[in-house]
């Protein structure tokens, strides 16, 4: 048992001196940056962190490890963004190869974090939420055409609403994917903390779909940060009497016992919540510790940051709540935002990391 407890701690170890390594690998540190506590520094790691060109030099990338799915070779112009020569994403991510995305795949696969989409406001362990949804704001209003785009709480919890931001066609569609994907009762919270119907975009007709993909780009234009840092879109359907009690989106402290997914992408920092329909009464995201409640309207996004301007500490400003609907159905769907690459990682990091006991 004493031997087992030391593999833990040794594993641990190694595991949280590779988050500090991948951390350290983004940001520009000075000697007076807060970092999470390691007691004991050990001079040998089984994750290292390279630069995405650097996969390169491990040898082709076979195909067993990044394959294309059959259909890519259908697609022809329809993967590719107009006039660019970069994949549609998520679509990019059923065809790694054409996409470029092998030797990241490789890299991850080996337990090496590559830091290929490192954003500017996370190069820092402080992040100025002021000048991020000051500039978050501008992009909306003078690149999306979202002339009613407005800060809505700041200071303690920051939340923009963002009106209009999907047409009411844009939001009539989105509702007709989200049915045909099959929504499922909620399963891993019990119906008296969370009532509703859910699926993630993962089927390959909602990867596919154009109007997926322009949501993908707006929003990554919106936050200015790469969509592979987003995890999937979650479509979310609430009828009557369906609700979900107070919560908050990213890992709440300790450090320490944050999951593996906190270390290899950093914390949930924003959430992205889409409305696609209007409800008669009830719904509302209500956020209890400032006094606010968002009611629902078709094509509204709102966005707020679930850390403080320390980023890898959870905000309780952040807590929210979705109100139970009383009259009529509310479709919703949500972006949870990490820092640094999402996607790749969880898929094939998987195995690096040791399970944690609470």
């Amino acid at each position: 048992r004493e031997a087992a407890q030391r593999t833990r701690q040794s594993a641990m170890a190694l595991w949280l001196d590779a988050a500090i390594l991948l951390t350290l690998t983004c940001w520009r540190v000075d000697a007076s940056a807060e970092l999470p506590n390691i007691e004991d520094a050990v001079s040998s790691f089984k994750f290292k962190i390279v630069a995405a060109e650097l996969a390169q030099e491990h040898g082709r990338v076979g195909k067993k490890l990044c394959r294309d799915a059959p259909l890519c070779k259908e697609l022809g112009a329809a993967l590719w963004q107009p006039g660019e020569k970069e994949c549609r994403y998520p679509a990019a991510e059923l065809c790694p190869r054409r996409c470029g995305r092998c030797p990241q795949i490789l890299a991850a696969s080996r337990c090496q974090l590559t830091r290929h989409a490192c954003p500017p406001f996370f190069q820092s362990p402080v992040i100025d939420w002021r000048k991020f949804f000051e500039e978050m704001l501008e992009r909306a209003r003078d690149l999306l055409h979202v002339e009613r785009a407005r800060m809505l709480s700041r200071d303690t919890l920051w939340l923009a609403e963002l009106p209009d931001f999907l047409s009411a066609d844009e939001s009539d569609r989105l509702v007709s994917i989200a049915e045909s994907l099959h929504l499922q009762p909620e399963d891993a919270l019990p119906p008296h903390i969370r009532d509703v119907e859910k699926i993630d975009c993962e089927d390959e007709s909602c990867l596919l779909d154009p109007l997926v993909s322009e949501v993908y780009r707006r929003t990554s234009m919106l936050l200015g940060l790469p969509m592979c840092n987003f995890e999937s879109m979650e479509f979310l359907k609430y009828g009557k009497g369906q609700h979900y009690a107070k919560h908050t989106d990213a890992d709440t402290p300790p450090f320490l016992r944050q999951d593996p997914e906190t270390f290899r992408s950093g914390p949930r920092i924003m959430t992205v919540f889409f409305y696609f329909t209007d409800v008669e009464k009830g719904g509302s995201t209500g956020f209890p510790k400032v006094g606010l409640t968002v009611k629902p309207a078709k094509g509204k996004v709102v966005v707020w940051a679930n850390v403080e301007p320390y980023w890898w500490k959870t905000t309780m400003w952040s807590e929210h709540l979705a109100l139970p609907v009383e009259q009529g159905e509310k479709v919703a769907a949500n972006f949870w935002v990490h820092p640094f690459d999402y996607r790749i990682p969880s898929s094939h990091s998987q195995h690096c990391y040791p399970e944690v006991e609470n």
